[in-house]
This record gives C-alpha cells, sequence and structure tokens, in this order.
C-alpha cells in the first residue's frame, strides 16, 4: 500500500496502513545508515531487526536509487522501515554524495535530503512519535584535526541530546545525516533528539568492537529482543564483501597497471 506525504511516498510491504503501524510503534524512531565506514550502527542494528525484512520502504525522487538490477543479486530501492516491540527502526539505504570543495555541490545535497528527512519526520510526528535517536560512530574524525576531533576508542560511546549544550571539553563531528535527524526533529519540536555514537578503530573498515559497544548500548536503552548469531552472520557477510571488493579492485589496478607490450615487426 502506498501513502503520499509531500516529497516521499511510503509502500507497507504487507499492505498495511502505514499511520497505524506508526503510531503502534511510537516509542521511538531509531535512525542508522547502513553505508558508514567500519560499519558499526550496521553491525549493531542487525541484531535487533530482521535487516532483510524490511516492512515498509521510503521512495521519493530526490532519493538517489541508481540501480541496475539483475536475478542473481536483486538489490531494493528506498529506505527500509521496521517495526518492533514499539520501535520504529529506519535504514538510511541511500544518502546524496556529500562534498565540501568546491561548496556549491553541498548545496545541491541539502536540496535532495531535507525534503525527504523534513517529510518523514513530520509523518511520524503526526502520529504521536516524540523521539529520535540516531546511531552512529566518530569515523569522520579521521579526516579531522585530531587535537581538536579525537579518535575515540572502539569501546567509548558518546551521546549528544540536541536540547541541551555540549561540554567544553567534547568536540563531535556529524556526518550529515546523524545530526540532520535529531536538528530537524528538535526544530518540529520532538522531545528527545538524540545521536549516539560509538568510537572507532581507524585501521578497521568493519569495527567489530565498535558494533558491539553501540549495540549493547542500544539494547540498555531500547526493550528491544536481541536476536542471537544475527550480528556475526552479518560480519561474515561483509568481511565476504570486502574480500570480493579487494579482489576486484587488484583486477582493476593490474589491467591499468599492466606494461604495453612490445610490437612485433617481424614478418618474417
Amino acid at each position: 500500500m502506498r501513502t503520499k506525504h509531500d516529497s516521499i511516498d511510503i509502500y507497507t510491504m504487507d499492505g498495511s496502513d502505514i499511520n497505524t503501524m506508526l503510531s503502534t510503534h511510537n516509542k521511538g524512531l531509531i535512525i542508522f545508515t547502513e553505508h558508514e565506514y567500519g560499519c558499526a550502527s550496521h553491525l549493531a542494528i542487525s541484531g535487533l531487526v530482521e535487516l532483510d525484512k524490511p516492512q515498509a520502504k521510503v521512495l521519493s525522487h530526490l532519493i538517489n536509487n541508481n540501480v541496475f538490477n539483475q536475478t542473481e543479486d536483486y538489490e531494493d530501492i528506498g529506505w527500509d522501515l521496521y517495526f518492533s516491540s514499539g520501535y520504529t527502526v529506519l535504514n538510511v539505504t541511500r544518502w546524496p554524495q556529500t562534498s565540501l570543495i568546491p561548496p556549491e555541490q553541498s548545496m545541491t545535497t541539502w536540496i535532495h535530503a531535507y525534503p525527504p528527512v523534513r517529510d518523514l519526520l513530520e509523518v511520524a510526528k503526526q502520529n504521536e512519535h516524540n523521539h529520535i535517536y540516531f546511531a552512529s560512530s566518530t569515523t569522520i574524525h579521521d579526516a579531522l584535526d585530531n587535537n581538536v576531533f579525537k579518535i575515540h576508542d572502539s569501546t567509548e560511546i558518546i551521546e549528544y541530546d540536541f536540547h541541551q549544550s555540549i561540554p567544553n571539553d567534547v568536540k563531535l563531528f556529524f556526518s550529515p545525516p546523524t545530526w540532520l535527524f535529531p536538528h530537524m526533529g528538535k526544530l518540529m519540536g520532538y522531545e528527545t533528539c538524540m545521536a549516539i555514537v560509538s568510537g572507532h578503530n581507524p585501521d578497521e573498515r568493519m569495527d567489530w568492537d565498535a558494533g558491539m559497544t553501540l549495540q549493547n548500548r542500544l539494547l540498555s536503552m531500547f526493550d528491544l529482543p536481541l536476536i542471537e548469531g544475527a550480528s556475526l552472520d552479518l560480519k561474515q557477510e561483509l568481511e565476504e564483501i570486502f574480500d570480493r571488493s579487494d579482489k576486484l579492485m587488484g583486477e582493476i589496478e593490474g589491467l591499468v597497471n599492466k606494461p604495453a607490450s612490445v610490437p612485433n615487426h617481424m614478418w618474417g
């Protein structure tokens, strides 16, 4: 069933009414993005909901879904919505590429990101949602001045309430979706607008310790059941994906750097 709300369409997988689903799962809106470097939030959330079984999809002409699908490995489009134990979980599966230089390209990101975020939070608010929690990590600190934005250990959790002033000794730099959802929620009157971020290991493109630290924190905050073994299964799946990617990149580098063959001028 399709429900239109300004710039977004929400499709429920079983034909249920999305407003009913949201209003009966309004204890908290938990948000993450599966494509974050280090995979901390992806690993954490995988133990809380069945990621391969979204119950609704959020689509918009502003959300980039440039995919060519095949039967061998079919890829779904849109942001994934899950409903469990009174909570709504959102997986931001696509986000516009954010460029700091030149600044004009950042404006394009805002044009495409603002309406879907606004409209999703608005429809949730209309269905009595009042709490936003964005699960993420501090991996973006790798690219910044670490004398200001420190590298936090994978076993650390830092929480920032957007309704409060952050202590002077804590400096955080958020990825665009990590700050935009709770910031917009604050403007819309949500009671809780929080970013919950783990530290990270810069040398780990899949940071298991950060993922489990974040998962344990979420389990202590929300009465969601733990899906035994799901995070380990995802860890193995991600390792296989990384291995295939490494192999492919090696083959590409081999082709690019292959020395030109000496032409054969001997015709007999």
